[in-house]
């Protein structure tokens, strides 16, 4: 595959390389998409957290039986959240 990017990107790329930080421009721009997945995928996770917790807020848990059973995985999501 062949891409083509601004010049200023190249440079910078190029200086990361440079500096010793990859061995390369390919494992410098790996990394980077790498991480753009890992971002996007962290998005969508916070997003279905977000929907449960509203979920649970609008009282519509399946396994919940008591104001403590919502309170309980209301605090079980919030951890998991701020786990990432």
């Amino acid at each position: 595959m062949t891409y083509t990017l601004p010049a200023d990107m190249e440079q910078f790329l190029e200086g990361e390389v440079a500096a010793g930080r990859y061995a390369s421009v390919s494992d410098a721009v790996r990394d980077a998409l790498e991480r753009l997945r890992h971002e996007r995928e962290a998005e969508d996770l916070r997003g279905k957290l977000q929907d449960g917790i509203r979920d649970l807020d609008a009282g519509l848990a399946s396994n919940a039986r008591t104001a403590e059973d919502i309170a309980a995985i209301r605090t079980r999501i919030l951890q998991k959240a701020g786990g990432q």
